[in-house]
């Protein structure tokens, strides 16, 4: 529920990676923010964060994020 599933991986030609990803028709935490056009609740969306991150490092072999920022949180 709170993770968006990756669906695809590419790499190309000059080595870079291209996520392919679930739709999130919110946007993320950093647009509503600059835009100020979404109410945010903020208590909710750390509370959605940390389970997010409590179930992705309970798995077996745990996955670590290393970018949790308001730019990679999906509303």
């Amino acid at each position: 529920d709170n993770i968006v599933r990756l669906l695809a991986l590419a790499e190309g030609p000059g080595g870079e990676l291209a996520l392919v990803m679930e739709w999130a028709e919110g946007g993320s935490v950093a647009d509503a923010l600059y835009a100020r056009n979404y109410p945010l609740d903020e208590a909710s969306i750390a509370m959605q964060v940390a389970a997010a991150l409590h179930f992705l490092h309970s798995l077996p072999p745990p996955i670590i994020h290393r970018d949790v920022r308001a730019a990679n949180v999906l509303l």
